[in-house]
């Protein structure tokens, strides 16, 4: 997996109109959640098998973020209210022009 940019550090804004391109969806590590209700909303969000949530959980408690997938801008926009609104740490960022 390749380094990711700083939290926060976002190379298009939030508001932006545009559904081109890929966005990157990152998960960040999370210490007042159990990692079993993380892996389920991973599940949830994503559709993503259990070990590749778990994986992804795992990243982000090692590492302090990790990356949960590359998609359009819809996707990524559900992906990351779902993580949101269950409390989780997680953005998106642009990828490329």
């Amino acid at each position: 997996m390749s380094e990711l940019p700083t939290p926060g550090q976002e190379t298009e804004s939030r508001e932006e109109t545009s559904h081109s391109g890929l966005w990157l969806v990152v998960l960040f590590n999370d210490d007042h959640h159990q990692m079993d209700m993380v892996v389920e909303t991973l599940i949830l969000a994503t559709g993503f098998e259990f070990q590749r949530c778990f994986e992804i959980m795992m990243t982000a408690h090692h590492r302090g973020q990790a990356e949960v997938t590359r998609t359009h801008r819809p996707r990524a926009q559900r992906i990351v209210a779902i993580l949101r609104d269950s409390g989780l740490g997680a953005e998106m960022r642009r990828i490329g022009q």
